[in-house]
């Protein structure tokens, strides 16, 4: 199990707000690999945070800092990646073309919890509501691509045992308009970002 955290997100995420509840109870989700992105709680949360982190190390988690100084966490990191300030995004979206290509993304999981086998309105590039696309439909569902059916199908909240939803592809959804799932949309959005060119924009050496 990897898990991350990043300083600065309105989220669950910071250790800095003891929301990654993840290092405070390893036992019910435990974890391999941490990611610190720009966050250093060995030094800015030391009584929680850096206290967790320091009992996992030596239970055998191991650290990849994503931070272009070298922090407290840096120098205990198993990978520091210390990238060129203001990269960030070039380096996340050529992690995401590594993991897509490699085929080291949990298909379940993007399939059940994510917006990943939704259909792209190809003129507005939000997700299709699936009263768009389907007479009497409810306005709070989005659409899949049923592989049952070849056809587009709105899919209830949270899931719907009955559908068959493809992840990647893109499918005629009438009238000759076509109609990408977000998986994709974001495949081919990252497709540029190889491991050399995200090397070369963020300064920092990369290697599968």
């Amino acid at each position: 199990v990897c898990s991350s955290t990043a300083a600065g997100l309105k989220t669950s995420l910071s250790i800095a707000d003891a929301n990654c509840q993840e290092i405070y109870f390893p036992d019910l989700t435990p974890l391999k690999v941490l990611v610190l992105w720009g966050n250093n709680p060995a030094s800015n949360n030391v009584a929680c945070g850096g206290r967790a982190l320091a009992r996992l190390r030596k239970q055998g988690l191991k650290t990849i800092v994503v931070d272009p100084r070298f922090t407290p966490e840096a120098s205990k990191a198993d990978v520091w990646l210390p990238l060129r300030p203001s990269t960030d995004v070039a380096m996340g979206m050529g992690w995401i073309n590594y993991i897509i290509a490699n085929k080291k993304y949990d298909e379940e999981f993007c399939m059940r919890w994510t917006t990943l086998p939704y259909l792209v309105n190809p003129d507005t590039l939000y997700l299709y509501r699936a009263d768009e696309l389907i007479p009497g439909a409810s306005h709070d569902d989005y659409v899949v691509w049923d592989k049952a059916t070849e056809s587009p199908k709105a899919m209830p909240y949270p899931w719907d045992d009955a559908l068959d939803p493809e992840l990647d592809g893109e499918f005629d959804v009438g009238d000759g308009v076509m109609s990408r799932t977000a998986f994709r949309a974001l495949v081919e959005n990252v497709e540029e970002w190889t491991l050399d060119h995200t090397a070369e924009i963020t300064r920092c050496p990369c290697a599968p």
